[in-house]
């Protein structure tokens, strides 16, 4: 049984954003090339109040062993077995900030009258993440267990080439104006902002704290008050690579379209898209540590994890099914799903 009134964590966010966009065409004989250029301001003020009035814990006191409901028992005779909370003078707000810059130049040139060229070249970078107080904190070396404190965040920016061609075309073989062949294929990609770092930047040592107190004495019992001060004993730390890759999207298409009469019209496509060094964040509780050796960290050799997964789409137009299995070799766990739907 756990308690405590406002305990569950709160988030307060403050987003304000400043943007600036200019664009300009030119339409010269077969070409009609359009440019442009943006700049982007953020500012993010977040502010984790993490378990701000504590958390409270009542499993059964040796007292309530035999009782029906132990932890009942225990909550009734004031006598918390355990309790957790942020210190609350380490509940301060990141004023996190950002700057987005971007080009672009793109021709569509009527090579020939039955095919047009689509060619484009798009600029976007971000600036490396700040806080205005510095209070940025990265465990760069693992083996160390020294986090990086203050700005930069990373210590390169994996933004810096961005740079994203994009190809399309569209043909009519037959010229007949029946036939339509079109494709294309680009880059884009996926800047690291300001929202994927929220629970990095807010709850990392040692500009946020927690303190965990178990079987607590009477001078913190649920009803008793709390001391002035609490021990930092629970100190979280958060790795981010911090030469992390550039994070992009390569999406392709291409699709094959024929009128068979004046209102009805045939089209097969196909498209495609691969995503590389794409960021994600894992909480597994089944998870095996690392063990710290001479040569680094290492994990057991008797960790495994075995899951195996199968999944069919088929589409038909704006309709289309899915079906997919799965089994967890470790939990013994089988899914199956089959659905339909249209788009």
């Amino acid at each position: 049984m756990t308690g405590g009134v406002g305990g569950l964590p709160t988030y307060l966010y403050r987003w304000n954003t400043f943007q600036f966009y200019d664009d300009a065409f030119i339409t010269r004989g077969k070409h009609s090339i359009k440019f442009g250029g943006a700049f982007e301001r953020m500012f993010l003020q977040v502010t984790a109040l993490t378990d701000p009035n504590g958390i409270w814990f009542f499993t059964g006191s040796s007292s309530c062993s035999t009782a029906e409901f132990p932890g009942l028992c225990s909550f009734l005779q004031n006598q918390p077995s355990k309790f957790q909370g942020g210190i609350a003078s380490s509940l301060t707000p990141r004023n996190l900030r950002q700057n987005i810059f971007g080009a672009y130049i793109q021709d569509d040139w009527r090579w020939k009258p039955n095919l047009t060229l689509n060619l484009g070249l798009r600029y976007e970078m971000t600036s490396i993440l700040t806080e205005t107080d510095g209070k940025l904190s990265n465990l760069r070396d693992l083996a160390s267990g020294t986090p990086h404190l203050g700005d930069p965040f990373f210590a390169s920016n994996p933004t810096a080439k961005n740079f994203e061609p994009r190809i399309g075309f569209a043909w009519d073989p037959l010229r007949n104006g029946k036939l339509a062949v079109r494709g294309g294929i680009g880059l884009f990609d996926v800047l690291p902002l300001p929202y994927q770092f929220v629970l990095l930047v807010t709850q990392a040592t040692p500009f946020f704290q927690y303190t965990v107190q178990k079987n607590p004495a009477d001078n913190i019992s649920f009803f008793n008050g709390l001391p002035a001060t609490f021990p930092a004993n629970k100190l979280r730390a958060t790795y981010t690579d911090p030469n992390p890759h550039r994070n992009y999207v390569s999406q392709w298409n291409l699709n094959v379209q024929y009128q068979l009469t004046p209102s009805l019209a045939a089209m097969v496509a196909y498209v495609g898209s691969r995503g590389v060094h794409q960021p994600f964040r894992v909480d597994e509780a089944n998870l095996a540590l690392p063990i710290k050796t001479s040569a680094g960290y290492l994990w057991p050799a008797s960790a495994r994890y075995i899951h195996l997964g199968q999944e069919h789409r088929h589409q038909f137009g704006h309709c289309g099914w899915r079906r997919l299995r799965e089994f967890d070799l470790q939990s013994g766990l089988f899914r199956h799903e089959t659905d339909a739907r249209s788009l």
